[in-house]
């Protein structure tokens, strides 16, 4: 009985991706945000949604710096206990993040990875709050969007 559940629910995931992601963002004008040694990182102003109370929605994308990069991910991937299986071709990360300017915290809504030839390795649920912490490069991404919405 458990088995058939668990097959429900993994049948239910794919299904909502399936029919409800829209794949890589259509049209996006990637701006660039910041990067590091192993990824840099971009995001889609013109998907920008402001919502009362400071908060806002925006598609970001991480690219991989090469080998470096890749096995970066892979790293991150192990440290979480997740699959590497096509990792070795990774090419980037889209997510769809909410931002709490005032509050300084951030959600995943959802987020995907590619490979090179742009096939979904990956679907990332919804993430609880976190705090964006100093000298992150979502920190960097903070400073972009929400800084320059004040001003």
């Amino acid at each position: 009985m458990a088995k058939s559940n668990l097959r429900a629910v993994l049948f239910s995931m794919v299904l909502v991706v399936v029919l409800f992601y829209p794949g890589p963002v259509p049209g996006a004008d990637w701006k660039f945000c910041t990067e590091n040694a192993f990824l840099k990182v971009y995001y889609d102003d013109e998907s920008l949604s402001r919502f009362p109370e400071d908060f806002i929605k925006i598609w970001v994308k991480y690219g991989a710096k090469g080998k470096k990069g890749i096995d970066f991910w892979i790293h991150l991937r192990k440290l979480d206990k997740l699959p590497t299986e096509g990792y070795k071709n990774f090419a980037y990360h889209v997510a769809l993040y909410e931002i709490s300017c005032q509050g300084k915290e951030f959600q995943r809504i959802s987020g995907i990875d590619y490979d090179q030839e742009k096939r979904m390795l990956n679907y990332f649920p919804p993430s609880p709050w976190e705090p964006i912490f100093p000298e992150s490069m979502l920190e960097a991404l903070y400073k972009s969007v929400c800084l320059n919405l004040k001003k």
